[in-house]
């Protein structure tokens, strides 16, 4: 069986720095986090809500369009993307495509 490490996107401002709330309190628990998160100044989860009349949105600019120059040849990808492996194919203007080839990360 293959073990993956999930590396997650955290910032202290939304980690639990109380891990006893709602859990026995454990030494292990205890000194993860104090090594992970030392002790500092309290943290503020959610910020106060704005007054919806204060808050101005700037206006919305248009998104960019595609201009393709006929002149010159597409390059036409295909990704089939796993955990394991990629599998990808290439197709130049209007040929055939070329065989799909495998990689892995």
């Amino acid at each position: 069986m293959k073990t993956y490490i999930v590396k997650p996107i955290t910032t202290s401002t939304i980690v639990n720095t109380n891990p006893a709330l709602g859990k026995l309190n454990d030494p292990v628990i205890d000194a993860t986090v104090s090594v992970i998160l030392p002790a500092a100044a309290p943290v503020i989860l959610r910020p106060a809500p704005l007054p919806s009349a204060t808050v101005t949105l700037p206006p919305r600019q248009p998104l960019p369009t595609p201009v393709i120059d006929p002149t010159k040849a597409k390059l036409k990808l295909g990704l089939d993307v796993h955990l394991e492996f990629i599998m990808a194919v290439a197709q130049r203007d209007h040929a055939s495509p070329l065989a799909p080839r495998k990689f892995t990360p």
